[in-house]
Order: C-alpha cells, then sequence, then structure tokens
C-alpha cells in the first residue's frame, strides 16, 4: 500500500463574520473527519460557569440531518474531558471536549468574533477517487469538496449522473423549480445563485445542460475555493459527487 498523501491549505477567518468552510482532508493516522485533528490556527477561550465563552469562542455550526437547525461547537483552552483532564479543542456548549467528526464532502459555518484569524487544514488526500454525497429532496444541504482542489461547477470535480434539469424559460419560473447551488459572496452578504438547466445558454448555436446563471446563461468559470463550501437544493432527490 502506498503512503498516504499529505498537504495543506490555509485562509482567513474574518473577525465576526460567518463563512461555509469544508475539510478536504483526513486524518493521517486513522483517516477521521475530525475537525479538531484537520482544523488548526484557533485561539480559544476560558470556560466560565455563566457560560459567557458562548459569546467570545470560535464557534462551528454545524447543520442538523433534518436540515431545521444547527449543533453549535465552541473551541475552548480547557475543554472538559474528566475532572483531572482539561483539553484545548472543540466543545459543546457546556464545555465539554468532543470528536467533532463533519463527514466527507460535507460543509459547515465557522465564526471567530475575536479577530481575523488564519486557518489551516492540514491531513491526508482521501485515496478515494470520488464521494458520492445525497441531496434529499427540496431540502438545503451544506457541500464542501471533499478533496483539497478548488471546484469548478461545470467541471470534472463535481458531477451528478441522476440531476433532473429544468428548461429555460423567459418569465425565469426556471429560478423557482431548477436545482439550485447559492455560493456565499466574499462579503458574506448575500448569495450567488445557479441554475440546473438543460439548454443552458452558450451562444446562438449552442445550448447545453448544466449550471447557469439567472439569465440561463452556462457558467465556464463559476469557482468553489479550496476549503470552501456551498448550499444545493433540488427538487427531486440526487447525488452529489466530488471527483479526484
Amino acid at each position: 500500500m502506498f503512503p498516504p498523501v499529505v498537504g495543506y491549505a490555509t485562509d482567513t477567518v474574518a473577525q465576526g463574520k460567518f463563512v461555509i468552510k469544508s475539510l478536504g482532508f483526513e486524518g493521517v493516522a486513522d483517516g477521521s473527519t475530525d475537525v479538531n485533528d484537520i482544523l488548526k490556527g484557533f485561539t480559544g477561550v476560558d470556560f466560565d460557569e455563566k457560560l459567557d465563552f458562548q459569546k467570545t469562542a470560535p464557534q462551528i455550526q454545524v447543520l442538523n440531518a433534518a436540515g431545521t437547525g444547527y449543533t453549535i461547537y465552541y473551541y475552548l483552552n480547557d475543554g472538559y474531558v474528566d475532572e483531572e483532564t482539561l483539553v484545548e479543542g472543540w466543545c459543546d456548549g457546556a464545555g465539554n471536549l468532543v470528536d467533532l467528526d463533519i463527514a466527507s464532502g460535507t460543509a459547515f459555518w465557522v465564526m471567530v468574533p475575536g479577530g481575523d484569524t488564519a486557518t489551516t487544514a492540514a491531513g491526508a488526500v482521501s485515496n478515494e477517487s470520488s464521494v458520492d454525497i445525497n441531496v434529499a429532496a427540496n431540502k438545503f444541504a451544506l457541500l464542501g469538496n471533499a478533496f483539497p482542489i478548488a471546484v469548478t461547477l461545470n467541471g470534472a470535480a463535481f458531477t451528478s449522473e441522476d440531476i433532473v434539469g429544468v428548461d429555460f424559460d423567459e418569465k425565469l419560473n426556471f429560478q423557482k423549480t431548477a436545482p439550485q447551488i447559492q455560493v456565499l459572496n466574499a462579503a458574506g452578504t448575500g448569495y450567488t445563485v445557479y441554475y440546473y438547466l438543460n439548454d443552458g445558454y452558450v451562444d446562438d448555436y449552442t445550448l447545453v445542460e448544466g449550471w447557469c446563471d439567472g439569465a440561463g446563461n452556462l457558467v465556464s468559470d463559476a469557482t468553489i475555493g479550496v476549503g470552501a463550501g456551498f448550499w444545493i437544493k433540488s427538487p427531486a432527490a440526487m447525488t452529489a459527487t466530488f471527483n479526484k
């Protein structure tokens, strides 16, 4: 067996802004996706009995399985393991250190109240050639690349064999019925939305199935950066595939 390929990716999380992140790596030793092992660079705060740390600590928010709310974790200097052991790392809302595994191919929110923070995701690159994520019908899901490469929406790194597109219409009703991807803008104040059409416009002679802008034009340069994530929603259940 070949040794794992290891690497890292860096990013800066701006103070007080929620950003969507994904890991893109696995633990070198065990192939886990524990954030405590992969994502570094955070400055923790101390636990306090009044739980004021929930307002001041870096936090991760993970969308629940139903897509109706979030589980929130906080980065503490003294996460509780037992009465004799306090460890720096991600903790639940009561200050208990947790094993925070986030499935490969999914994403999560990160927010740092205390200042701009340079983070590093590091570990092994998955040996898998592709990772499939099931997307339930009519529910927003947070996805992020399972590999440490940028994703061009109409490129080979992100595909789906069972996605069902819709046709363009001049009234733009497709914006309500087509599968869609929402990408958070750089300012963190809104989203750029893309729609999956059967007949995306390339030119007067060429219509192509794929991800399109809000006017129905096929997009060639819509890219999700390394370690970033996005929302996806489809009227019919589908499988999203990240390819190495």
